[in-house]
């Protein structure tokens, strides 16, 4: 159907479909008025790669009331992910590798600008950093034992070797310090 206006319009039975309007060089699937070159209202199935070819390209996520938006981005050598409506970087990953949480210009593997929160893992109560060599051979742990009191809670500093993987230093939650033992009093 194409009317008066130059507008072109596809479409079944239920009304929506497929159109080019008079709002420019633009094309609207699923809605009659679109807004930008390809609009579409609806969802969309992409079977193989879709490129996006821009100098800060961006793909944008926002909900219909605009309350937690966020963007992906491509800009300088960084991907970056952003909170669109407070205007924040939350992620960065930089052509060395690098990520960044809470900073734009991560200086290592990971560096996070924040407060880090490390969960218990497999046992609920053990949280676990690991230090490790990269052949494997000398690993240190600062690990957490978490009793139902506070006060009998562990975090203890030790060597994981195979030989003895001793407890080097012990803080128990009540204050005590061990050198050389897992029970401090």
């Amino acid at each position: 159907q194409v009317s008066e206006s130059n507008t072109l319009f596809i479409s079944h039975s239920e009304g929506d479909g497929f159109g080019t309007s008079d709002y420019g060089p633009r094309v609207g699937i699923g809605t009659l008025t679109p807004d930008q070159p390809l609009h579409v209202d609806g969802g969309v199935r992409v079977d193989g790669d879709l490129f996006i070819n821009e100098s800060n390209p961006q793909i944008h996520f926002t909900d219909t009331n605009h309350n937690n938006d966020f963007a992906i981005s491509v800009n300088g050598g960084l991907f970056e992910i952003k909170d669109s409506t407070l205007g924040v970087d939350r992620f960065t990953l930089d052509s060395s590798g690098n990520v960044g949480i809470g900073t734009t210009s991560p200086t290592a593997k990971l560096d996070v600008d924040g407060e880090i929160s490390i969960g218990g893992g497999e046992a609920a109560d053990e949280a676990r950093l690991t230090f490790r060599a990269s052949d494997e051979s000398k690993r240190w742990v600062i690990e957490t034992d978490l009793s139902t009191s506070t006060s009998e809670d562990l975090l203890t500093f030790r060597n994981i070797n195979p030989v003895s993987g001793d407890n080097l230093l012990v803080l128990r939650g009540g204050g005590e310090v061990g050198i050389g033992t897992s029970t401090p009093t």
